[in-house]
């Protein structure tokens, strides 16, 4: 652990946090557009129907499954660093290439969203160790808390910047603008962020075995599987929801963008609030958080004008700030320092395993032309989900 790591910055929060969130929010700024409009491209450009589109978008999940799982372990064993300053500066290449020949043909458009999902997800098991290990265990929550503020400042930019793009110039301006934000942040981060975490003597346990230990902690699987139903029902609000918007509600792009920019600004405004009415009973308010999905969800299935829909997007945005730190916090206090960045990778797989199903299985509901069928399957889930989160709090009171 290097002195600069644990040094104290504004409010008493390291520098690195501050670090790893300016550079996120230069990426989020890019990424998060490129993310909400490729479904667009696919729809409008190439014509394709919704089930399609879904399942293109759900058969590249598999790539961030093996990134997080990769990236979490390896950075136990090699230190933090390499992990997450290098693959933001080779996403710059791959969305500038993205940009480039997006008309060239589905297999190379997906062939390189495949290479950016890989790039966007190999760091993210080490950045979270990487917060862990500059923050005490009572502030951690705000610590995943600030990350999101920054990260978000980015988003409510975004979609709104991207939709007018969009309109002006094309679709495809996103991926030149992700580009750039990627090597903007990826540069950041190869200044000046520091190493965390070293084995002084490096274990001889393979990267395999590494990747595999969590998985063998009872009380981990648990919150893993209640994970998979959260993010299952969680992942409606990317493809589903923006194909949802333009597809049967009729939205323009400026819309979505805007709709999508509420959420970055709930987040930046609420966020930190949020987080420091939320230092006890946490799986009491990831249940409370689940069912603000199920409930947003029903908003969006009444709601036939664009007011309602920003409606709904508040109501979901109150229970993504409560659920999005609180599950990273939760992982932290299972792991011991030496595995923390094996855990978060295996939870990032895990869930990102779900999303292989959540655009496909939204889109596939959203085919049968019956918004009922899509979004009471999904509130009903967030139900089930909630009820698991109070079932594991009475059985597992170890957890916080």
């Amino acid at each position: 652990m290097t002195n600069a790591g644990r040094s104290e910055g504004f409010l008493g929060f390291s520098r690195t946090i501050y670090l790893l969130g300016a550079s996120n929010l230069v990426m989020s700024a890019g990424r998060s557009a490129a993310w909400l409009f490729l479904p667009i491209l696919l729809y409008t450009a190439y014509h394709l129907s919704f089930l399609y589109v879904g399942f293109l978008v759900s058969l590249v999940i598999p790539v961030s499954l093996l990134a997080a799982l990769i990236g979490g372990a390896a950075s136990d064993r090699y230190g933090r660093r390499p992990f997450v300053a290098y693959p933001p500066l080779a996403n710059a290449l791959v969305s500038l290439l993205l940009f480039t020949y997006w008309s060239e043909g589905l297999a190379v458009v997906m062939g390189l969203w495949a290479a950016t999902t890989f790039l966007g997800n190999v760091g993210g098991g080490a950045q979270n160790a990487l917060m862990t290990d500059v923050s005490e265990e009572e502030r951690r929550m705000s610590v995943f808390s600030v990350l999101r503020v920054f990260g978000n400042v980015g988003f409510a930019i975004a979609p709104a910047l991207g939709g007018l793009l969009a309109t002006q110039f094309g679709i495809p301006v996103v991926f030149l603008v992700a580009g750039v934000a990627s090597l903007s942040g990826g540069l950041l981060l190869t200044l000046y962020l520091e190493e965390t975490h070293r084995e002084k003597v490096p274990s001889s346990r393979p990267l395999r075995e590494r990747a595999s230990f969590p998985f063998h902690d009872s009380m981990f699987l648990a919150f893993g599987v209640l994970g998979v139903g959260l993010t299952l029902a969680a992942g409606q609000f990317g493809t589903a929801l923006t194909l949802f918007s333009v597809g049967v509600r009729h939205f323009s792009y400026e819309q979505v963008g805007w709709l999508y920019s509420l959420n970055g600004v709930i987040v930046v405004t609420l966020q930190m609030p949020i987080a420091w009415g939320l230092r006890r009973r946490h799986l009491l308010w990831m249940a409370i958080g689940t069912l603000c999905y199920g409930a947003a969800y029903m908003i969006f299935y009444v709601g036939l004008v664009y007011a309602a829909f920003l409606v709904a997007m508040g109501v979901l945005t109150i229970g993504e700030n409560i659920v999005s730190p609180l599950q990273n916090t939760i992982v932290a206090a299972m792991a011991r320092p030496e595995d923390r960045g094996s855990y978060f990778g295996a939870y990032t797989a895990i869930t990102n395993g779900a999303n292989v199903f959540a655009p496909s299985l939204g889109t596939l509901l959203l085919g049968t032309g019956n918004a009922l069928v899509l979004w009471g399957t999904f509130a009903l889930l967030t139900v089930s989900v909630a009820a698991g989160y109070l079932a594991l709090r009475k059985w597992m009171p170890r957890l916080p």
